[in-house]
């Protein structure tokens, strides 16, 4: 077939099904072997599968496999069609542990010796459960 190349991609969720773009197959006169390691691939938008089979000229192919359920690790599939051969890579997210600007409203004119309560705040920016810890108060 002619040259082929799938489309890694980054900052993909942790443990998740990821599926490339399609290419579609050219160059080829008569049925070409496909073949796939680390994934799955599928014909034409029909079932996926990793059993070697055969494509023809004009065929689509997507490749999927699930990411890893680490942070910034990579997971390959590689496919070879015809005796070339690509690999498709996705990469997990970065692990995020500082969370986005927040703050606590200040309160003014509280009685004495009462125990004050602040606003509740929403946390986010984080993909990762990260320490927290309160000074001066309980």
């Amino acid at each position: 077939p002619d040259a082929f190349i799938f489309t890694d991609q980054a900052n993909v969720a942790l443990s998740t099904v990821i599926e490339s773009d399609a290419i579609v197959i050219k160059g080829i006169n008569a049925p070409t072997p496909i073949s796939v390691t680390g994934g799955q691939y599928s014909i034409n938008g029909g079932t996926y599968t990793s059993a070697a089979g055969m494509l023809n000229n004009g065929d689509t192919v997507k490749l999927r496999h699930t990411s890893s359920a680490s942070y910034a690790t990579k997971t390959d599939t590689v496919v070879t069609i015809g005796g070339l051969a690509d690999t498709f890579t996705s990469t997990t997210v970065a692990k995020d542990t500082t969370p986005d600007v927040f703050s606590f409203a200040d309160q003014t004119d509280v009685a004495l010796s009462t125990v004050v309560t602040s606003n509740e705040i929403t946390v986010s920016g984080i993909n990762a459960s990260t320490p927290i810890s309160v000074t001066g108060g309980k």
